[in-house]
């Protein structure tokens, strides 16, 4: 039997606004309609958030289609998009930051290179690797070389790479990608910051795709303390963090501390994203695993089954995550007696393992 986590690597950074033109007094539109957005993000009102940074964009036009203040607030569009697993919009508006800031700014300027880490890592949510990979290397270099070695924006894209490298299932590729940034961030933001959270599960995580169980529940226990303490207690990420030590748990036999996890993973996921989200795919899988490592055949097909729909729907039907839940779904129905189904399943998963080059 074949099992399946998740991991986030990818959170968008909000862009820092450096130069003077972009810093506004707090009275001006621009700047009261992005601080209001940013606390209706932060409060997870997504409707009023996109109200306000839409009325923040009208304003910051009002100086020309390629001012600073124009590409900080499609920054910030694009976060919340991507909070709402929107990833092309988001990534729509960040080339269209980043096409300003080329005109505006140096070559070597550093929001340049971090502008196509965040473009690289939405390329990455949208499993688009090679482009991704293509993206963010340069963005490393550039970024390292114009801010030394300890920004948290370089942290950002190393995180980037590192779960790129995961998801291509490189683990000693992705290890010491994974640690720099997780050590930048601790070291410039604070050992309870959300993004020092986001190493923490990816290191994590790593070391339970390596079945380093006891590495890998200190630092999943880790990235979920630190989100329960700083995140609103529905956040998505607090529900990755359940998700993933549930997973564990799952692998530890631990079965009945698995169940209320991903059950509450399951259902703060299709609070914050409705049901058809990939990512409350992943949790009816986990939750499938979990009813057939006991044995309970009957509850776990309707998981596999809703899972295999909403990844086909939200990824597209050759998409490498649906190998493992193919598979899965294939040994129920052997044991259901239905051998030539489960033949036809278990074809389809090879298929797509071999056209990804994932094991």
């Amino acid at each position: 039997m074949t099992r399946a986590f998740w991991l986030r690597g990818l959170l968008l950074v909000l862009a820092c606004l450096t130069s003077a033109g972009a810093m506004a007094a707090p009275e001006e539109p621009w700047q009261r309609h992005n601080a209001a957005g940013l606390q209706a993000l932060q409060q997870r009102r997504f409707a009023d958030a996109e109200i306000r940074f839409t009325a923040a964009l009208r304003e910051a036009e009002r100086r020309g289609p390629d001012s600073a203040r124009v590409a900080a607030t499609l920054d910030n569009q694009a976060r919340l998009l991507a909070t709402q697993g929107r990833f092309a919009r988001a990534e729509a508006r960040l080339r269209r930051a980043l096409a300003i800031r080329e005109k505006v700014l140096a070559a070597d300027d550093p929001e340049l290179a971090a502008t196509l880490g965040r473009i690289g890592a939405l390329a990455l949510r949208q499993h688009r690797f090679v482009e991704a990979e293509r993206l963010v290397k340069p963005a490393v270099a550039s970024l390292e070389r114009t801010l030394g070695a300890d920004d948290p924006r370089l942290a950002a894209a190393l995180n980037t790479l590192g779960a790129l490298a995961l998801m291509r299932g490189k683990l000693e590729e992705a290890e010491p990608y994974i640690k720099r940034a997780l050590a930048i961030r601790e070291a410039a933001l604070g050992a309870t910051h959300p993004d020092v959270a986001e190493s923490a599960n990816n290191l994590g995580f790593l070391y339970l795709k390596r079945n380093q169980v006891v590495e890998a529940e200190s630092l999943l226990g880790r990235a979920l303390a630190i989100r329960e303490r700083v995140l609103d207690p529905d956040h998505p990420d607090v529900a990755e963090s359940l998700n993933n030590l549930g997973a564990l748990d799952i692998m530890l036999g631990r079965f009945a501390e698995a169940a209320p996890r991903l059950e509450s993973a399951l259902a703060m996921r299709e609070r914050a994203y409705g049901p058809a989200h990939w990512e409350v795919g992943q949790t009816l899988y986990n939750l499938g695993v979990l009813h057939h490592f006991q044995g309970d055949l009957a509850k776990a097909e309707p998981y596999y089954r809703r899972a295999l729909a909403v990844q086909q729907a939200a990824l597209g039907p050759d998409h490498p995550d649906l190998a493992d839940t193919l598979d899965n779904y294939a040994d129920i129905l052997v044991m259901d007696g239905q051998g030539a189904e489960a033949a036809r399943f278990k074809e389809r998963a090879a298929r797509i393992r071999a056209n990804t080059n994932r094991p």
